[in-house]
């Protein structure tokens, strides 16, 4: 899975990852608090309702994942 992507890129190495945010949420009923227009929670207390705890899953895969946290 590659992000940061804006749409009209042709290969991976265009992609901008700093520039093009790529959030994978969750939010399964869209009701979490949403008060810049971003659509992200920007804290824990912003989460309401149903959220979908696995959002990304990869099966048959080879290599090291990488985590990268902010």
């Amino acid at each position: 899975m590659y992000g940061g992507r804006a749409g009209t890129e042709s290969t991976c190495a265009e992609r901008d990852w700093a520039t093009n945010v790529t959030i994978l949420s969750g939010d399964i009923d869209q009701n979490d608090i949403n008060t810049d227009g971003n659509n992200i929670a920007e804290t824990w207390a912003d989460i309401q309702g149903t959220t979908q705890k696995r959002i990304f899953r990869a099966d048959g895969t080879t290599g090291t994942p990488i985590t990268v946290i902010p």
